[in-house]
């Protein structure tokens, strides 16, 4: 069919079509409303389809990944621009159609001038493909997102950077974070609305974020449920009513599913329809009048007027991508068109078992009495709603722009001894690297160096006390093998829990305990110390036995059933049993022991519950719930053990302070951190981004430390760069570089000086600058 018939035809079918709708009342039409434009096979990303706002131009990723312009009134093909062997993977028009921005599979991003036909500029920052698109309504802006979980803000004349976003991470034991599928600007252009899609490890997800562009902060976010037909990646919201109106798939709420309909000018709840909760996609109309979504091949047109009519059409494949003409009389769809079976060993829960291949090109008439609705009213001055106060202090972090420089106050070169004579298998000795390190009380730094037992790469594992004024060790001391999962902090080092607990600084047992009465227990799991006043702790059946600093003997400790795990803390120990009741002892000077009963909810059927730790004036206690089936996440719960209540959650990526109810855990985006104040039950900080990759761009987790107090928070990243914030100034204390990638860090009791151990054993230490 040549261009100028499937234009006639096409124009023929949209004016009968204007007496022949009526209300289908959710079921499919048998009307001819679906027309297949006239292009060989389409590639079938998300990001592949664009219309600019002016409804003239639209542009396409063809099956060989090149770019197809063309005309939307007469679908007529005006140009292809060719990838080469770099195939393009998402494309944006700006509003007139005169501007083109592609995006490639190797990161790279280019915006053409569509008339002169040639490149206008490239941009730089990505480090993996691009996936979506989106230009300002002005053109002045362009908005990237990629497969390496970011999304980039940039100015068109330029090519600067003005501000990069990070994805939610998946919150799933595998790794990664969400991918941008969809990115839209907001009606005055202040807001950047970012869709991201999440693979995870026994599901697929999807989740909306709200950025204020001018201070680059989350206004909020919203769950976006995922496709209920198959795991293709594809949207789950669309921006209509000139950027005002938000629609996106909503799962059960209420005990209801169905379409969410929001109004990003009002600060009201969003409207929920009464289908398309699961849906595969979904679309908008650009003045506001409707909302539509696809599910299993049917697509649904929701009226926004108050008689909640609705219109189903049978659809020739399920839809991937939906971009409505800015007339809102009809909706451009890519479409499945080739798929590939991997067999049934590839499912997830049934819906892995195929890849999507192949997409093809339709154009979708939108029923004739959604025309006729009045669209959405928009006031001049219409702003968005503004984060909660709350969401804004989290965020509310002064980054000078010349931060102030943290001052070396010490380095500690490894010594000779680590690296003293020849391996055992024959060749050079290699430094051990820093695992852990704290300051003592009297100010010296002790340091776990870990080494490595192999032919290839053999490294003597040790523990030296530092003075970091004089930069020279007090004691030091390596053997040839430690095991790393044997390792117990003492007070002045660390014991290694083999046949003996044997403090591996002076070479000699502690207490004489030992596996020789060995109650089916391991020595390494039976035994904990308290890191503030130094005693050690081993559980027996039916009793603990405790131990002073310097190994006398304290009373027992009588338990009271089967304990799952127990954990100690300036003078108390707490231990929860199978019952799930926590009982904390003060163990010097022994008192009278309390009983606890915690919520239980967090535990699996089968899942246990373990990796205590309690707060320092044993109020709290963080409580790590496995998962009993493996194929999800831990579940970490803090708790106050007064209330049984739970205040927090997260892995805690530093023990907590000896003098503040503060934690520090991984924030639910890559690159940040956030601190949780047990005693508000909230969280009071999300400290602004701290990139951390490796030379590959893989994501790296931050170290963390934070102050006795819990005022001051350090992380420190793969590079080597250590930054301070004072949470309560709400600002950055000041960064220094330690030269190398950082493997532990940690402040003194005063928060006078940190400590940076470096992965090549070289010890990194600062002067902390006062709070202001």
């Amino acid at each position: 069919m040549n261009h100028r018939l499937a234009s006639f035809l096409f124009v023929l079918l949209l004016a009968a079509l204007q007496v022949a709708w009526a209300d289908t009342k959710g079921k499919p039409s048998a009307t001819n409303s679906v027309v297949a434009l006239p292009f060989n096979k389409a590639a079938p990303h998300p990001g592949a389809l664009a219309v600019s706002a002016d409804g003239r131009i639209a542009a396409h990723i063809d099956a060989n990944g090149d770019i197809v312009i063309w005309d939307t009134s007469q679908i007529k093909q005006l140009e292809t621009i060719s990838s080469g062997d770099k195939k393009a993977s998402a494309v944006a028009l700006s509003a007139d159609g005169s501007l083109v921005a592609i995006g490639y599979f190797d990161s790279r991003l280019v915006v053409r001038t569509r008339l002169e036909r040639k490149p206008l500029r490239e941009f730089y920052g990505h480090s993996g493909g691009i996936s979506a698109l989106g230009f300002s309504s002005d053109g002045q802006l362009l908005a990237s997102g990629g497969d390496d979980a970011t999304t980039q803000l940039w100015q068109v004349a330029t090519g600067k950077r003005l501000r990069l976003f990070d994805s939610m991470s998946n919150e799933d034991i595998s790794d990664g974070s969400g991918i941008p599928v969809s990115i839209g600007f907001s009606g005055n252009g202040r807001i950047l609305l970012v869709n991201e899609w999440y693979s995870r490890h026994y599901d697929v997800g999807r989740g909306t974020t709200l950025w204020d562009i001018e201070e680059g902060t989350e206004i909020s976010t919203r769950d976006v449920a995922s496709p209920n037909s198959d795991n293709a990646m594809r949207a789950g919201h669309a921006l209509g009513g000139k950027g005002w109106l938000l629609t996106y798939t909503g799962g059960w709420l209420s005990d209801k599913t169905g379409l969410m309909v929001e109004r990003l000018d009002q600060c009201d709840s969003p409207r929920q329809l009464p289908s398309g909760g699961y849906a595969d996609t979904v679309a908008a109309d650009p003045l506001g009048r409707w909302v539509a979504a696809t599910e299993n091949g049917i697509i649904t047109f929701f009226g926004m007027n108050s008689d909640k009519k609705s219109y189903a059409i049978e659809l020739p494949a399920k839809a991937i991508a939906l971009v409505p003409h800015p007339d809102g009389r009809s909706v451009f769809a890519l479409m499945i068109a080739d798929t590939q079976r991997n067999g049934s060993e590839h499912f997830i829960f049934g819906r892995d078992a195929e890849t999507v291949t192949g997409g093809a090109l339709y154009r979708i008439l939108v029923p004739s009495p959604l025309w006729h609705l009045p669209p959405l009213s928009i006031k001049e001055d219409a702003t968005h709603c503004a984060p909660t106060e709350t969401a804004r202090l989290q965020q509310d972090y002064k980054i000078p722009e010349l931060p102030p420089k943290l001052e070396v106050v010490a380095k500690l070169i490894p010594p000779s001894q680590m690296t003293a004579g020849a391996s055992p298998f024959g060749g050079r000795i290699h430094n051990g690297y820093p695992r852990e390190l704290y300051f003592g009380h009297s100010g010296s730094l002790f340091v776990f160096y870990q080494g490595a037992y192999d032919t290839e790469l053999f490294a003597r594992s040790g523990v030296v006390e530092w003075n970091p004024t004089t930069q020279q060790p007090i004691r030091a001391r390596f053997e040839a093998h430690v095991d790393r999962d044997l390792i117990i902090r003492l007070r002045g080092g660390w014991a290694e829990a083999s046949e003996r607990l044997v403090n591996i600084l002076t070479g000699k047992p502690f207490a004489n305990i030992s596996n020789s009465d060995n109650q089916d227990v391991y020595l390494h799991a039976s035994v904990i110390t308290d890191p503030d006043t130094g005693a050690v702790i081993r559980a027996r059946k039916g009793y603990f036995e405790c131990y002073a600093p310097d190994g006398r003997r304290l009373k027992d400790v009588k338990t009271n059933g089967a304990i799952e795990a127990f954990t100690a803390r300036n003078g108390k120990l707490a231990a929860l049993y199978l019952n799930g009741n926590v009982q904390v002892w003060q163990i010097n000077p022994p008192r009278e022991s309390k009983v606890f009963k915690l919520l239980e909810s967090e535990r699996d059927a089968d899942g246990s519950a373990g990796n205590l730790a309690l707060s320092a004036d044993g109020r709290y206690l963080r409580v790590v719930f496995a998962n009993a089936s493996g194929d999800g996440p831990d579940v970490y719960v803090v708790y106050n053990l007064t209330s049984a209540k739970s205040v927090g959650d997260g892995g805690l990526l530093a023990p907590f302070p000896g003098r503040a109810n503060r934690g520090v855990v991984a924030d639910k985006r890559p690159h940040r951190i956030a601190v949780w104040d047990y005693d508000k039950g909230e969280i009071v900080a999300r400290l602004p981004r701290h990139r951390s990759r490796d030379k590959s761009g893989a994501v790296q987790p931050l170290h963390v430390a934070i102050s006795d107090d819990g005022r001051l928070v350090a992380s420190a990243s793969y590079d080597g760069l250590v930054k301070i914030w004072d949470i309560e100034a709400h600002q950055m204390v000041g960064e220094g570089r330690t030269g190398g990638e950082i493997a532990a860090i940690a402040f003194d009791s005063a928060g006078q000086r940190i400590a940076a151990g470096r992965r090549d054993a070289q010890i990194v230490v600062f002067q902390v600058p006062a709070p202001k």
